[in-house]
């Protein structure tokens, strides 16, 4: 459940009245073969678009939820938290796999968290003109969670780029450029780690 489509491609199918939307954040979860490791499970955001009232359908998530002892919270503005979680991916996971840095690099290096940022910059240049009220100090609240990870954990699209498979490249980057044509505003930097990325995707 990453970038701004699945709910609408998960809608079309099952109907959008089945549908909550959902992001899952601060997990550092690192896959070989079969086996994962993890040093934090994270927590899952969900809910409708708006949770001014909490839905009849969510209480039944969020009482499931309950049962399993899964983390979970429901915020405000889940289209919000939906942008905020795109950013952070279009920063964190793309950097990643080009510079093939795990946590602990974005955790300490000035240079990759440079990068990181002007990614995410450029998604804050978007959300300003689709009216979504993503800020400056979104990014800064990032290291928030990042700093909370593992310093070996590596996010999934680094795995995807070192195990040879198809990355989410178009989820992210692809719709940072294809908005950013909709909007006439310039993403050099994610044009530019599109490129790269898919260079990467077919040598793998």
């Amino acid at each position: 459940m990453n970038g701004l489509d699945s709910e609408d491609i998960i809608g079309s199918v099952y109907g959008r009245d089945k549908m909550l939307y959902a992001v899952s954040l601060g997990i550092d979860a690192v896959r070989q073969g079969n086996i994962i490791t993890y040093s934090k499970p994270g927590k899952h955001h969900l809910g409708e678009a708006i949770n001014a009232r909490i839905s009849e359908q969510v209480r039944r998530v969020q009482a499931a939820f309950d049962r399993a002892s899964i983390a979970y919270e429901t915020p405000p503005d889940m289209m919000r938290m939906l942008w905020w979680k795109f950013m952070i991916n279009v920063g964190v996971n793309q950097a990643s796999a080009v510079m093939r840095a795990d946590y602990g690099v974005f955790q300490s290096s000035a240079p990759a968290q440079a990068l990181m940022e002007t990614l995410m910059g450029e998604v804050l240049a978007l959300a300003e003109v689709a009216g979504v009220n993503l800020v400056q100090q979104d990014v800064q609240g990032w290291y928030g969670v990042l700093n909370t990870l593992s310093p070996e954990g590596k996010t999934s699209m680094l795995q995807d780029i070192e195990a040879g498979r198809k990355t989410e490249v178009e989820v992210f980057d692809g719709k940072v450029v294809e908005l950013g044509e909709t909007y006439g505003i310039p993403t050099p930097a994610n044009l530019t780690v599109l490129r790269i990325i898919q260079v990467l995707e077919g040598r793998g």
